[in-house]
């Protein structure tokens, strides 16, 4: 897909779109990674080979991002959207418990991803 082509198919909202989508995939992949190791041959299980296909497919879709977004802009949304997702899954599925500092550090990323939102 040229670069022109996919300026006009994700456009500047679209391309917020497609990087929180792909913080979704990243999420995930991670939680599958985290589940194979859990198991007792951790490389060779159902958990392990989900986990790597949707990191593969992370990493289509990030290819398709960069031409229409800043790698800056597209990285910080990675990260925090990621993050918070991470925890959440951590919290949710894995039973995983925050300590004072590390909900400190989940307001202090909201935060953060309410004030990038105003400058996208």
């Amino acid at each position: 897909m040229s670069s022109s082509m996919q300026q006009t198919f994700f456009g500047a909202s679209g391309g917020v779109a497609l990087a929180i989508a792909l913080s979704m995939l990243g999420a995930a992949a991670d939680a599958l990674l985290k589940a194979a190791s859990h198991q007792p041959q951790p490389f060779l299980n159902l958990w392990f080979a989900l986990g790597a296909l949707a990191t593969i497919a992370f990493a289509v879709g990030w290819v398709f991002l960069m031409p229409v977004m800043k790698l800056g802009t597209a990285g910080v949304l990675y990260a925090v959207s990621s993050s918070l997702l991470l925890v959440g899954i951590g919290y949710l599925v894995f039973g995983e418990r925050l300590s004072t500092a590390e909900i400190t550090g989940v307001a202090m990323a909201v935060g953060s991803f309410v004030l990038l939102g105003r400058l996208i």
